[in-house]
């Protein structure tokens, strides 16, 4: 008799499971779907919240750029136009290095290409 029941019960509860199981197996997926597309939303987020400091990487970059590109126009117009005794430069070079700002602003129009000693063609 008992024997019996239980063949009767799986009968009812196997197609059950079954039915369940299907039921169940395209939610997953859709939570999967669900969770990437917060995934990407969260990163697309964190990139837009990086944005200002790349701007202003940018900025800080671009000042040193100029600073850089002053402070060696200067030094160029410097050496051209120390033509003094090895002694003499030295001593110039110590007053230098104790300037505070190590060099002053520079007007770029004004700056003259350095000559190379090659005389221009004429044509």
């Amino acid at each position: 008799m008992t024997l019996a029941i239980l063949i009767l019960a799986g009968a009812f509860l196997l197609p059950a499971l079954y039915l369940i199981l299907q039921n169940n197996a395209p939610v997953t997926p859709r939570g999967h779907i669900r969770d990437a597309g917060g995934d990407i939303d969260t990163k697309l987020k964190r990139r837009y919240d990086l944005i200002p400091n790349l701007v202003a990487m940018v900025k800080e970059y671009a000042k040193h750029e100029q600073e850089v590109l002053e402070r060696v126009t200067w030094l160029r117009i410097r050496c051209e136009a120390n033509r003094g005794l090895p002694h003499e430069q030295t001593i110039e070079e110590a007053k230098f290095a104790a300037s505070s700002s190590g060099f002053p602003p520079e007007e770029y129009s004004q700056v003259e290409p350095l000559s190379t000693g090659v005389p221009a063609a004429n044509g």
